[in-house]
């Protein structure tokens, strides 16, 4: 009864922490909607990963960290507490959560698989590589450019992508999967999809997932052209003529293709290349990843600081969970 106890109240606790963070994060989204837009896209990207996987890593931290270790500190084992039906309706849906996630990140890698399988099986590799990325000819009439695959990622160009675009347009198009490619965005969309929803059928934190691909494919459009205004040029004519093309081709949902937009952010995307082509404006471009970004200097002094004063943290802790457990 006692480890028992331990999993529905940690599970609980969980649900309720995270539902916090969750709505915290979404507040933080939407004060800061101005601020992002005025970021350079990478560093927008970034930020909105980060703040979009923030309440479930912070989560699994106070899990292990603090409410387990202050169960098994002060919580007896001969304690005759029972689990309350509200509790263990929270653990439940804790559970529910958890596990959905990781449905969603093996389906979306098992579809991701076989659609890559399909495509090699028709497919002819081509002598060039961007930035150590293969790219491959696939025979197929569908108007295909993306980039698939976790460990080894490669870039898929369909007969009609190659027959309709020029030397140029091609070779602009091919830079920009190669960004999502060098940028391990397929392990990021992974992350996302393996990151909890704040109810099994509500994901609160889905506007934050939105706007982390949009900022992925300007900072991939950046990137690909360089500011080089011939290259921009080429790359927002590529986006034209593939959007012309009929019967897409449904890309897995670990996938990056040139066009998974909606029609008005590809009219943005598009012109925004103008813009920078003609005006030379735009972000700096840098393809050097910050792992430690610098907003997370705070949360990390605040965990130092918590390290120091860990008895009395865990002290804290464990009067909490007595408060949530009478509460419910």
């Amino acid at each position: 009864m006692y480890f028992l106890l331990l999993i529905a109240i940690t599970l609980g606790a969980a649900f309720v922490v995270h539902g916090a963070l969750s709505l915290l994060a979404v507040t933080i989204w939407q004060f800061s909607r101005k601020r992002i837009a005025r970021m350079s896209p990478r560093k927008a990207s970034q930020f909105l990963l980060w703040l979009r996987l923030a309440p479930f890593i912070a989560t699994v931290i106070a899990a292990l960290i603090f409410i387990i270790p202050a169960f098994l500190e002060y919580e007896p084992h001969s304690t005759q507490e029972r689990i309350s039906v509200s509790i263990g309706l929270f653990a439940l849906i804790s559970l529910l959560i958890v596990f959905g996630g990781l449905r969603r990140s093996i389906s979306a890698i098992l579809q991701s698989n076989r659609v890559m399988h399909e495509w090699m099986k028709d497919s002819e590799e081509q002598s060039t590589q961007l930035e150590g990325v293969s790219v491959h000819r696939c025979h197929h009439d569908s108007p295909v450019i993306a980039v698939l695959g976790l460990w080894r990622t490669r870039i898929f160009v369909s007969n009609q992508v190659f027959e309709k675009l020029s030397s140029e347009e091609l070779n602009a198009a091919l830079r920009h999967e190669a960004v999502h490619a060098r940028s391990k965005d397929t392990f990021k969309k992974l992350a996302l999809h393996f990151s909890p929803k704040v109810f099994p059928a509500w994901d609160l934190l889905a506007p934050i997932r939105e706007s982390w691909a949009k900022a992925c494919e300007l900072s991939a459009d950046e990137e690909a052209a360089a500011h080089d205004a011939q290259r921009t040029l080429s790359l927002a004519s590529a986006l034209v003529k593939v959007s012309r093309l009929s019967c897409p081709t449904e890309i897995p949902t670990i996938g990056a293709a040139l066009m998974n937009d909606t029609e008005s952010f590809l009219g943005y995307r598009v012109q925004r290349l103008l813009q920078i082509s003609e005006n030379g404006s735009g972000s700096v471009v840098t393809t050097k990843q910050n792992v430690f970004p610098q907003w997370t200097v705070f949360p990390a002094a605040l965990l130092l600081l918590t390290t120091v004063a860990y008895p009395q943290a865990l002290s804290l802790t464990h009067e909490l969970l007595e408060i949530f457990v009478r509460s419910w």
